[in-house]
């Protein structure tokens, strides 16, 4: 850097000064404008208020307040009237950038499972601007306002454990000209605010004019663009420009390599399927813990409904969903649940000093949850208006034609509970199905400052009663020819096109060979998939290509590409790709940058502290024995490019290829490409999902 610095400075000379910033005239909601537009898949409200720019003498108070209504706590005023199931959904966000800002606060109405409707938009408002006047009344309780007080503390703690979260901050400071000392006085200034400084803030914005934007069910009417008649490029190839000579003569270092250490957590067998990772912190006293258990939705089909009731549960007899977020945020704690096809997530977090009782509080509301019938039949709602409208949403149309041409029958939007088994579930039911969950193996894995001991004692885990089967790989389909399956939909302005290729059994002796060929084939614009679609071509601006690896050892890899295109551009960019496929250029000059990356990526791979043993766990289950970077480094070293082509040649070229295709026909040249890559089977949307039974 010391010899570039001169290099750099005497190159930015040359630039001109910078063109003066034009000025952008304020938006006008004189009246409160009202909009509505028909864009959507449910009913949407949004309220834009006028905010702040960056810098502004409020905006440290604005972001408080608009907290205040809805914050990572869930501890809002929006918060509690989504929890309590008062509406599908509310919250709020300050968005403030160079010149201007906004106030942008949204809901969903209350979808009524029974009546399967929406409520009106303006019983919704009614909702939302009952709670907006409580901040401008000084209608809030010190407990919440404290609240949000520690969030900001605890949210400034951890974000000084990042060196991204630090760069981000420096960034920020430049572009937007800011003193980098008010970052770092931010925290004081909020712990100053007081409930008149809310109110003086809220009344300043929320009774200023506003714009009302209502978006309704319907799909906008869209401009489809013609192809333009763009000649490739023909770069030259094996050639260096004068710059890249210099700059590979510039003088390097020696860069020490620092590898992953598996000694960095300590893992205890607390009992039979039940494990503890323990990981110290020295950078605060915020602790972290996750509790993963074995099983998933693969095995327990409901437990997503489970979960995402629990979230909105209080605690019996008495103690609300809000009421029991307010006793965790006294404590400096947070809790959420989360799940998928193969484990049950319990995250929390919050002060080391009352890691008893947060996580007393929380195993309470586990055992004991206090939850009405609204709380469910919002969940109900929400599930039925999402079958409702996916096979009229083209990216939710995509995704499900993937899934058939990689599961078939298998395919989760196939293979998926029926709504009216959804429909008649009751409250015990769901709450049966949690517990069962919590009886397969644990592996806890906390980071703090407390000891070992500690917090085995505190934990006392003694779930895990039943091994896990996790995780499972859902069986694909193998295709014995080349197959092309095409889903008509004249609503896409962007047509998508996926190409699939079943592979060997993975292995881990291939990983290094698996992350050259990915590198070289779709490594960013140096790939050959950018490379020659996008660069040359201009053919699509999202497009890639790698070798996927299952979760198990020995189970099948296989390949994913993927182009993002225009309708008339999709029968050309599959032509390029599929050449690709087949007769992949050799660039063997590449290897030395692909070395290069490989190193430098495989050196950086580090996780954070805070998620050091559940990455670690993950290498070891796979079977490494300490970090994979520096078990790959010799073979990274050694690396030829007839490595590359081998596993291109054992795992890609000549095996059948899965062409899957969402687009226009009209705009689609269906004729050529089945004149050059075969049979065309045009699938409609009733193959891809479940029936919907409401009967």
């Amino acid at each position: 850097m010391v010899v570039a610095f001169p290099v750099i400075i005497m190159q930015m000379k040359r630039l001109k000064p910078l063109p003066e910033r034009p000025q952008y005239p304020e938006a006008d909601f004189t009246g409160n404008p009202k909009y509505s537009t028909k864009a959507g898949y449910y009913p949407q409200i949004v309220w834009g208020y006028k905010g702040v720019k960056v810098g502004h003498e409020d905006e440290t108070a604005l972001s408080f307040v608009v907290s205040l209504l809805s914050n990572s706590m869930n501890t809002g005023l929006l918060d509690k009237i989504t929890l309590n199931g008062e509406v599908s959904y509310a919250g709020a966000d300050l968005d403030s950038r160079r010149d201007q800002g906004r106030i942008l606060v949204s809901a969903v109405p209350y979808f009524d499972v029974e009546q399967r409707q929406y409520e009106s938009n303006r019983a919704t408002e009614r909702i939302i601007f009952n709670e907006i006047d409580k901040l401008k009344t000084g209608n809030i309780e010190d407990w919440l306002i404290q609240s949000v007080k520690e969030m900001y503390n605890q949210l400034y703690s951890v974000m000084l454990e990042s060196a991204s979260s630090k760069t981000n901050i420096l960034v920020g400071s430049f572009t937007y000209q800011t003193p980098l000392e008010e970052v770092f006085t931010e925290l004081d200034r909020i712990n100053a605010l007081t409930k008149d400084d809310i109110i003086r803030v809220a009344k300043k914005y929320f009774d200023a004019d506003y714009m009302t934007l209502a978006v309704e069910e319907g799909t906008p009417k869209k401009n489809k663009l013609k192809k333009p008649e763009i000649q490739p490029l023909d770069p030259p190839t094996g050639v260096e420009t004068e710059y890249a000579k210099n700059f590979k003569q510039l003088p390097t270092g020696t860069v020490e390599e620092v590898y992953n250490n598996f000694a960095d957590v300590r893992k205890e067998t607390v009992s039979e399927d039940v494990n503890l990772y323990y990981t110290p912190n020295t950078k605060n006293n915020i602790f972290s813990l996750v509790l993963r258990y074995g099983v998933g939705a693969h095995e327990l089909p409901l437990l997503p409904y489970a979960v995402s009731l629990l979230e909105t549960a209080g605690v019996m007899p008495s103690t609300d969903a809000q009421q029991f977020r307010r006793q965790l945020s006294e404590l400096g704690g947070r809790c959420s649940y989360d799940v998928d096809d193969n484990y049950l997530y319990i995250s929390i977090s919050g002060k080391d000093e009352n890691l008893e009782q947060i996580c007393e509080l929380v195993n309470r509301q586990m055992f004991m949850p206090k939850l009405d019938k609204k709380q469910l039949d919002n969940i109900k709602g929400s599930e039925l208006s999402s079958r409702l409208t996916e096979s009229k949403q083209s990216s939710v149309l995509s995704s499900a034609l993937y899934a058939y041409a990689l599961y078939g029958k298998n395919s989760p939007y196939i293979d998926r509970v029926n709504f009216m088994d959804i429909y008649k579930l009751g409250i015990p039911e769901l709450h049966a199905v949690f517990t069962a969950a919590k009886q397969y193996a644990l592996d806890a894995h906390y980071v703090g400052t407390r000891s070992f001991e500690d917090v085995r004692s505190v934990l006392a885990l003694t779930e895990g009663i039943q091994a896990s089967k996790s995780p499972y790989v859902r069986d694909r389909v193998t295709y014995d020819k080349n197959t092309i399956l095409f889903l008509p939909n004249n609503e896409m302005q962007q047509a998508k096109i996926y190409f699939y290729i079943n592979g060997n059994p993975y292995q881990l002796k291939d990983d290094v060979s698996r992350m050259a060929f990915d590198q070289y084939f779709s490594g960013g614009f140096s790939g050959l998939v950018m490379n020659e679609i996008r660069e040359k071509r201009s053919m699509a601006y999202t497009a890639y290509g790698y070798d996927a690896t299952p979760a198990l050892i020995g189970k099948d890899g296989y390949f994913i590409g993927y182009v993002g295109t225009q309708s008339d551009k999709v029968a050309d960019a599959i032509d390029v790709y599929m050449d690709l496929l087949n007769n992949m250029p050799e660039y063997a000059d590449r290897v030395g940058d692909i070395k290069t990356y490989l190193r430098q990526a495989s050196l950086t791979a580090k996780p954070s502290f805070r998620n050091k043993s559940l990455v670690f766990a993950e290498w070891q289950r796979l079977g490494y024995t300490d970090d994979p970077a520096r078990i790959h480094m010799p073979e990274i070293d050694n690396l030829t490019f007839d490595q590359i082509l081998s596993f291109y040649k054992q795992n890609i070229q000549g095996r059948p290829v899965t062409i899957v295709i969402t687009g226009d026909p009209k705009l689609i040249n269906l004729k050529q490409i089945q004149k050059n890559h075969g049979k065309i089977t045009k699938v409609s949307k009733g193959r891809l999902f479940s029936a919907l039974d409401l009967e």
